[in-house]
């Protein structure tokens, strides 16, 4: 999770416990190991419990009679298959055999999130760049693992903070603008990354088409306000669709975004 490894979960309170039963389906949970322990010697059959994290070991919900140690090597920490839904037992690390299935309950922590950020020129435009709608994304291969929506400043730059670590490929598209990827960035820090996009878009599918031709004749001629006004159609940014937008469209036909 966020590119980051996560551990047995670590249960410090009874609102912590709770939560994972609330959350995760309590009944199903039966038999799951947790992340408490007791090291190799110590006093049986509740000594010395500790988490695997070095967390303070100052809660506990054992189930009525546990932990008793029964096996003779029972150091690993579960929730009882049987008894008190939520209720611990101590089993040794063979204990793999449960008529209800044996699974992990796994933890992984937040990290502080980076900031990504930059600025985008966008091609053939003369209006305003403030508030202008980008979409950020985050992907590894052709998966996308995170998407955030912002809007540029009237400098055009853009800010979004993500708690995802590693690295991605980053790709941004703006609304009538196709989209551009940059490969092999790193979020381990805040990151910088400058955008220059092609206008002419209109339709957003990331392609200049016929089809985004037709939008615009659709749209010619008319300003804010007009039944058939599109924003997306005044590629120029002069609140007019006119034959300046036409001129856009022509240089740029036939052009593909990124991937």
């Amino acid at each position: 999770m966020y590119g980051v490894a996560g551990h047995l979960v670590t249960l410090t309170s009874a609102a912590e416990n709770q939560w994972v039963l609330d959350n995760l389906d309590g009944d199903y949970l039966r038999g799951h190991w947790l992340g408490g322990y007791q090291p190799f010697g110590s006093p049986e059959p509740a000594g010395n419990w500790r988490w695997v994290t070095g967390e303070p070991w100052s809660y506990s919900n054992w189930n009525p009679g546990e932990p008793n140690n029964a096996g003779g090597n029972e150091d690993w920490l579960e929730y009882w298959f049987s008894g008190t839904l939520g209720g611990w037992n101590d089993a040794a690390s063979t204990s793999v055999s449960r008529t209800s299935g044996t699974g992990y309950v796994v933890e992984y922590p937040v990290p502080a999130p980076v900031t990504l950020s930059g600025t985008a020129v966008f091609q053939d435009y003369l209006g305003s760049t403030a508030g202008v709608p980008v979409t950020v994304q985050l992907a590894q291969g052709s998966t996308v693992i995170a998407s955030y929506a912002t809007t540029t400043t009237a400098g055009g730059n853009w800010s979004v903070m993500t708690p995802w670590k590693g690295d991605y490929r980053i790709l941004v598209k703006a609304s009538h603008w196709l989209r551009q990827v940059i490969p092999n960035v790193n979020l381990t820090a805040p990151v910088t990354l400058n955008f220059s996009l092609i206008n002419g878009d209109i339709d957003g599918d990331n392609e200049v088409t016929l089809l985004d031709f037709g939008a615009l004749v659709a749209a010619f001629g008319s300003m804010p306000g007009d039944s058939n006004w599109n924003p997306n159609a005044d590629l120029d940014g002069d609140d007019e669709v006119t034959l300046l937008d036409f001129g856009v469209l022509v240089r740029n036909f036939g052009l593909l975004g990124d991937e």
